[in-house]
């Protein structure tokens, strides 16, 4: 049944807003704000600059919302995980190490198959969509959470907003959550036919990951003190893992403070800085307005004289409608084209063709402008304000003037241009990597594991894996004396490429150089190969197994010529090239020309 759409206010909407911000933790508070700063929802609830009000300029919300924070986020993120920069995943499978390890060394086979599978894992899982989700949102608010699960027969990544929940960590193993509380308020609003009017009360969501089960309550209704009200299980789900599957990053902490939950936000000391762009950017907006629409002065008009018909004033149309944080409405949001009468101030008509008649011949009208030059102390401010943001997000920007140069030049180039953000970037790597990328596949291994080939999981390599994976769970005594199944992950590794692919002029200076330095003896060819490898012009797993590879082939070419010279001994030999061409020589005998090397410039490739 359709509800009538009106603009008069809800039944109980101030109850309820109270009521939900009753619940509302500091640290709530804390991260709301910084994700209001993101998606750029921190002037919700104020009156917009061009609204008619009381309040100064500073009190209200901006015209202009420049998301500066949200794009410092996607730059960084497309640095670490955009397109083609997903890092390598791997066990090392050239290297043996059951002789050093044999408790939980994998052997050439044994890797190649967990390489395999956690491939399939990545793709079943959805994790680069996920792995990005939750960097963005690490680098918004301090931290990000992870729920991994089956759902469907397939390992699934379910994100959740960090500022709703409240994790319990393991006492002797810092960083494994033991539960996880998911908690917020929020209004809901329904429609009473008999009054004809929208209802606006306040409930709380909550639901609860444990070691056993994942637990969703129905939605209680808000208390007045803000006590919690009595919570209901509505669906109760038994995984069986027998550990919490929540991974909960933060995002660079550097030191934590006791019973700190959370990273640092890349905004987090910025958000003055934030506000007086926007206010700086709105006023020259503003002025830029008032420029190409000067108010109309008139002088000597006699009082109550209408030399023009009378119309209203333009009424901002609603785009939004949508609540913000907290059920307050977004800063896009005004009266539509239904406000109250009372918001449609009369104003003269400004039309094409609409003339102005004055009667007394004194009057006079004109334009309120700005000097000509009245911006320019406003642009430098924006400018200024600007770099000293992105500075301090260690972020580079590229202009659109300047784009083009930016993809013509080489990949050197460019890395040199945003030097200091991949200086970040490398540190971002690093942390976000080992502590929620591989912490996330090693969570999804972990469950491969304890649910086995009989849970419904439909992943390709299942049992092939399992035993591989059995051989990393082991028994071990706590130090109470009592035994306990405890998990210790394989060894796999993040291999990154380069930031930029380098051009076909920096393969061959790179080639050419890392040639001289090896035949002047300065590096080993293992080094060479490393440096190839780091550079993007050469892929493999290790320099020591391309290395030998090498070498076997080398060494293939070298016995088959060997070969072919005792056939041609064996049959009499041959000393001129004619010999061949009269057919005297086994032309099976001709030197067997070496096979080139596994590896080719990309550039050659091509």
């Amino acid at each position: 049944m359709s509800t009538p759409a009106t603009n008069k206010p809800h039944r109980d909407a101030e109850k309820a807003r109270r009521q939900a911000a009753g619940y509302n933790t500091p640290r709530f508070l804390a991260l709301n704000t910084l994700d209001a700063y993101v998606a750029g929802d921190q002037y919700a609830g104020r009156p917009g600059m061009h609204e008619e009000s009381d309040r100064p300029l500073r009190e209200r919300a901006p015209s202009i919302v420049y998301p500066i924070a949200q794009n410092a986020i996607r730059s960084n993120s497309d640095f670490v995980l955009g397109e083609g920069r997903w890092p390598s995943i791997t066990s090392f499978t050239s290297e043996d190490d059951r002789a050093f390890d044999e408790d939980f060394g994998l052997d050439e086979d044994d890797s190649k198959i967990l390489d395999k599978f956690v491939g399939k894992v990545v793709e079943q899982a959805r994790m680069r969509a996920g792995m990005r989700e939750m960097l963005d949102a690490a680098q918004g608010c301090g931290s990000s959470v992870g729920v991994c699960k089956i759902a469907d027969g397939k390992l699934t990544l379910e994100t959740v907003r960090a500022a709703w929940c409240t994790p319990t960590f393991s006492q002797d193993r810092p960083g494994v959550v033991t539960s996880l509380e998911i908690l917020y308020a929020y209004i809901d609003t329904t429609y009473d036919a008999q009054a004809k009017e929208f209802v606006d009360r306040c409930l709380l969501y909550r639901r609860v990951i444990d070691e056993t089960s994942d637990t969703a309550f129905k939605p209680a209704v808000a208390l007045d003190d803000g006590q919690m009200p009595r919570f209901v299980p509505d669906v109760a789900v038994a995984h069986g893992f027998g550990f919490c599957p929540v991974i909960w990053y933060r995002f660079l902490p550097g030191a934590l403070k006791p019973n700190e939950l959370d990273g640092e936000a890349v905004h987090a000391y910025l958000l003055d800085e934030i506000d007086s762009l926007n206010f700086a950017l709105s006023a020259r907006d503003r002025a830029a307005f008032f420029a190409a629409c000067p108010p109309i002065v008139e002088t000597g008009v006699e009082e109550g004289a209408t030399p023009a018909e009378m119309g209203r004033e333009a009424v901002v149309i609603n785009r939004a409608g949508s609540p913000g944080p907290n059920g307050a409405p977004r800063k896009h949001d005004s009266y539509g084209v239904d406000a109250p009468k009372g918001r449609r101030r009369a104003a003269r008509v400004l039309r094409p063709g609409a003339v102005w008649t004055y009667e007394n011949s004194a009057a006079r009208a004109g334009y309120m402008t700005l000097p000509g030059d009245a911006l320019a102390a406003v642009d430098a401010n924006i400018a200024d304000l600007k770099a000293k943001i992105l500075e301090s997000l260690a972020v580079v920007d590229i202009d659109v003037e300047n784009a083009k140069t930016a993809l013509d030049a080489s990949g050197k180039a460019q890395a040199m241009a945003h030097e200091r953000q991949l200086k970040h970037c490398r540190v971002i790597r690093e942390d976000f990597g080992n502590n929620c990328l591989l912490a996330t596949i090693d969570m999804f291994l972990r469950i491969v594991l304890v649910k086995g080939a009989n849970a419904g999981i439909y992943i390709a390599g299942l049992k092939k894996v399992l035993p591989i994976l059995a051989r990393f769970q082991r028994q071990v005594a706590n130090d109470q004396g009592q035994t306990a199944t405890r998990w210790f992950p394989p060894h796999i590794d993040l291999v990154w490429g380069p930031f930029f692919e380098n051009s076909a002029t920096d393969e061959q200076a790179i080639i050419t150089g890392t040639t001289a330095m090896l035949d002047a003896k300065l590096i080993t060819r293992k080094l060479a190969v490393q440096r190839l490898a780091a550079e993007g012009i050469i892929t493999c797993n290790s320099a020591d197994e391309l290395i030998e590879a090498v070498d076997a082939e080398k060494a293939e070419a070298m016995d088959s010529m060997t070969a072919s010279l005792e056939r041609l001994k064996a049959a009499g030999g041959s000393n001129g090239a004619g010999d061949d061409a009269e057919g005297d020589a086994d032309p099976s005998a001709q030197k067997a020309a070496p096979k080139p090397p596994p590896f080719a410039p990309k550039s050659a490739a091509a």
